[in-house]
């Protein structure tokens, strides 16, 4: 295992500034360039990735992605038809011009990320790509997990994996309008591509879960990604925000269950409750109505009461009878957090 500040990475998987850095360039290549560009970023990116040696200094992701930037710039330059043909048929002109394009744009600032994320992410999830599809651009794109892992999680070869993500940007470039409007004529549609999202993130902490007391690395790996995504939309005050704030209150209030549970324990429950009940008001102040709210009040129920004699029955009635239309009371049956 390679260290690095710190930080042990997982055999195969960049450490977390490099792996980072990655998904900033993409987000930032696919925004200027349209959702139509998935299959030539993922490439860009993947053949700069192996040109970065991952014991050089990289304490941030910014400076990851400054790295790569600048190694996918030589690399356009130097490689000429080579570059071209690895890029899926585009010309050594047009290579040419994008090295140009990637060498003189300004670092975007931390507002413009974050539009440049849910971009990202809103691709991962559109609707004109299969569940398939939209995880492995999630866990590739979004997360920059090789692809024997994002096999392993998802219970197929690796060999599928970029056939997936080449079937996925097919389908994107044949949509009309793939991109999305961050205005307030396309309220409607931004919330539900948020929500979808969000079923997108969740189902990731569902497939972290039987890793926690396993491949623990792993489970943090997926997690803290998932979560970081969610934190995006939580902190852009758009339509669907709101649930973003119930995914993630979910998640701290079902990590402060465990914690009490199962003491010892490194986390502290008070915390977490207090991050969770923080972010329950913040959905509840913005209306949302997404399952995750009604699980995030299930958590809510249990962990106010001293003890299980002590439980608000009729209000976890009330919860669950709210939720199963919704969920079918699957998810509701164990938290997710830590």
């Amino acid at each position: 295992m390679h260290r690095e500040h710190g930080e042990i990475s997982l055999p195969g998987i960049p450490a977390t500034p490099l792996r980072q850095g990655a998904r900033q360039l993409a987000a930032r290549l696919i925004h200027a360039r349209g959702f139509g560009s998935v299959e030539l970023v993922h490439e860009l990116i993947r053949r700069t990735l192996e040109r970065v040696a991952e014991d050089q200094e990289i304490r941030t992701a910014d400076e990851a992605e400054a790295l790569l930037l600048k190694a996918a710039v030589q690399w356009l330059r130097s490689a000429g038809p080579e570059a071209a043909r690895a890029l899926g048929g585009v010309t050594p002109q047009a290579c040419g011009e994008l090295a140009l394009r990637l060498s003189q744009e300004e670092t975007p600032g931390r507002e413009e990320r974050g539009v440049q994320t849910q971009h990202l992410l809103y691709l991962c999830a559109h609707p004109a790509v299969t569940p398939e599809g939209q995880h492995a651009l999630l866990l590739r794109l979004g997360m920059w997990l090789p692809p024997a892992v994002v096999a392993r999680l998802l219970g197929t070869g690796a060999g599928s994996i970029p056939l997936r993500i080449r079937r996925a940007a097919r389908r994107l470039r044949a949509v009309r309008r793939p991109t999305l409007t961050l205005d307030a004529d396309g309220a409607q549609e931004l919330s539900s591509r948020t929500i979808a999202v969000l079923e997108l993130l969740w189902s990731i902490l569902r497939y972290a879960a039987p890793f926690r007391q396993g491949d623990r690395r792993l489970f943090d790996v997926l997690t803290a990604e998932a979560l970081a995504f969610a934190r995006v939309l939580a902190d852009a005050r758009s339509p669907g925000s709101s649930e973003a704030h119930a995914l993630l209150a979910y998640w701290h209030l079902g990590r402060a269950r465990r914690a009490r549970a199962a003491p010892p324990s490194d986390e502290n429950p008070e915390r977490s409750m207090r991050d969770g009940l923080t972010h329950l008001r913040a959905a509840e102040l913005g209306g949302g109505t997404s399952r995750f709210i009604w699980l995030a009040r299930l958590q809510e129920v249990y962990l106010l009461a001293p003890n299980s004699d002590e439980l608000d029955w009729r209000r976890l009635t009330q919860l669950y009878e709210r939720l199963l239309p919704l969920d079918g009371g699957e998810a509701a049956s164990e938290p997710l957090g830590e």
